[in-house]
């Protein structure tokens, strides 16, 4: 590979996968620098609750999720 500026970015990546991109790439240890972030994002959240009600709790969220898909299309 030429000896030019490289730059990788991934959002998210295992272990495995940033060994694959520092590999793949030609990365050399004596010239690579690496950052790794963790990025504040209080938008993006896990919850998981309990129901007996999944059906009905699944459509509420397509419902959800098709008005969300219909306002970015505005």
């Amino acid at each position: 590979m030429f000896d030019v500026p490289k730059l990788a970015l991934t959002a998210t990546s295992t272990i495995k996968i940033q060994t694959d991109i520092y590999q793949f790439l030609g990365f050399q240890p004596q010239s690579t620098e690496i950052e790794a972030l963790l990025p504040d994002r209080p938008n993006i959240f896990l919850q998981i609750l309990e129901s007996s009600e999944k059906f009905e709790e699944l459509q509420g969220l397509i419902e959800i999720i098709q008005g969300q898909l219909h306002l970015n299309k505005e």
